[in-house]
């Protein structure tokens, strides 16, 4: 009856490691493709607007920071190559970056893209979540 009774008891502690394990490997497996998710909308691919051929240029615009974009931009900004709704994300993310080197210039480029920024936009959340940090910085 001992051995019966151990048995069981290595039984269960054995399910519950298993059932621990999938909990832990199903958590993980979801974390991975949540920052895929995450990774993509970091530089607004999900956006339509931009020539595919632009992207690595965009991705190494965004590795130099501010001058990279503002020099992205400045090349790219007004073609048929970027245009909205990509255009006025990578306008944003430049806006952020302006805060604490240039915070005029930067809330400069946030209005004028929130105010082409239409309420349907697929870019509408941003722009509100944006609006609140703009409001919150010292413009002098």
């Amino acid at each position: 009856m001992k051995n019966l009774i151990g048995l069981a008891m290595i039984a269960a502690v054995l399910f519950g490691a298993y059932k621990l394990w999938e909990v832990y490997d199903q958590s993980n497996t979801t974390k991975k493709l949540e920052g895929r998710v995450d990774q993509r909308q970091e530089f607004g691919a999900h956006l339509q607007g931009m020539d595919l051929r632009l992207e690595q240029r965009l991705r190494e615009a965004y590795g130099k920071g501010a001058l990279g974009l503002a020099a992205f931009l400045k090349d790219y900004g007004n073609t048929v190559h970027l245009q909205d709704p990509r255009l006025a994300w990578v306008e944003l993310d430049y806006a952020k970056l302006l805060i604490n080197k240039d915070p005029g210039q930067g809330k400069k480029v946030f209005q004028q893209v929130q105010a082409r920024v239409p309420n349907g936009s697929p870019l509408a959340a941003k722009v509100k979540d944006d609006a609140e940090i703009w409001q919150k910085v010292d413009v002098r």
